[in-house]
């Protein structure tokens, strides 16, 4: 009999402790048990309020969220995955049981626990209500766009394009997806110039950093060319082409928005493969210039 009693009271408590709909998806503590410990601070004192609360599990504690019967936000607040479930559902009763009193004078401020100890670290409240013109990139998981660029190789600046891709969290280490192309240069060999340009593709780790609404993006890319090559105002002249290998690194910063959202990118690459252009009459072989800066201007979508 009295487990069937603990389990009515919680139901009942869940459902309209102190007025109040108690509701979520943790697991350590629970909706139920979180609606029992209110059960025991709202006292007759308590209003009818109707306000929901939603409790539950993010990455480091566990969040708590109220709002009125309308839907308008009174209070969100995370509190540290530390202690027993009772202790945790405790606490969570606490800040529920403050918040109303704090929107509702009828209802009595609970007075604040003596923790056990090791005490639970102090949680932050996030300012209510939340700011409207902050993105949440909290569950960002890709991005892909494309962009225009300028590089420059040997002291000619050419332009051309960028694709760029990247699977990650909001803030830590993921994995990032170039493809681009830029025009041709031209070296002077004897009495003409042989005319080249790349097409290139690479892969590697990123890290990305939130600063606040904007992203910072830092990667290390190891990237394959197609490089192809032909010569002009020469009597006879040939063409050829052949794969480069090379490493790049870079940063992309991130504008602010929200699934559109322009970027920056500067990119630095250094070619492995040596490459010489030759003309047969005069015996010149000028080198092609294994170093190359690019900037790139574009917008990614970012999805989920």
């Amino acid at each position: 009999m009295t487990a069937f009693w603990l389990w009515a009271m919680a139901m009942a408590a869940a459902n309209g402790a102190g007025g109040m709909i108690i509701d979520g998806s943790a697991t350590c503590p629970t909706a139920t048990e979180v609606a029992l410990r209110f059960s025991t601070l709202s006292g007759p004192s308590a209003m009818d309020s109707g306000d929901r609360a939603w409790i539950e599990m993010a990455e480091d504690g566990v969040e708590i969220v109220l709002r009125r019967a309308e839907g308008a936000l009174i209070g969100r607040r995370r509190i540290p995955a530390q202690g027993t479930c009772d202790e945790r559902a405790r606490i969570a009763a606490i800040v529920l049981a403050t918040w109303e009193s704090d929107v509702h004078p009828a209802f009595e401020r609970p007075p604040m626990p003596t923790p056990s100890s090791p005490p639970p670290a102090p949680a932050d409240d996030i300012v209510k209500p939340m700011p409207p013109t902050v993105p949440d990139h909290r569950k960002t998981a890709w991005d892909v766009g494309v962009g225009v660029s300028s590089s420059v190789a040997g002291g000619a600046f050419v332009a051309g394009a960028r694709l760029a891709a990247a699977f990650m969290r909001p803030s830590g280490i993921g994995a990032q997806l170039t493809v681009g192309g830029e025009g041709d240069r031209s070296t002077a060999a004897g009495a003409g110039q042989a005319v080249w340009s790349r097409i290139t593709a690479g892969a590697g780790p990123a890290y990305r950093r939130q600063l606040g609404a904007w992203a910072i993006d830092a990667s290390f890319t190891v990237v394959a060319a197609l490089f192809r090559v032909h010569g002009e105002q020469y009597p006879i002249s040939y063409q050829s082409s052949g794969w480069d290998g090379g490493v790049s690194a870079g940063v992309r910063l991130i504008a602010p928005g929200r699934a559109w959202r322009p970027w920056l990118a500067i990119d630095a690459t250094r070619w492995l493969d040596t490459r010489v252009v030759q003309d047969e009459v005069s015996g010149q072989t000028p080198e092609v210039p294994p170093w190359m800066a690019s900037a790139s201007l574009g917008f990614s979508f970012f999805g989920r």
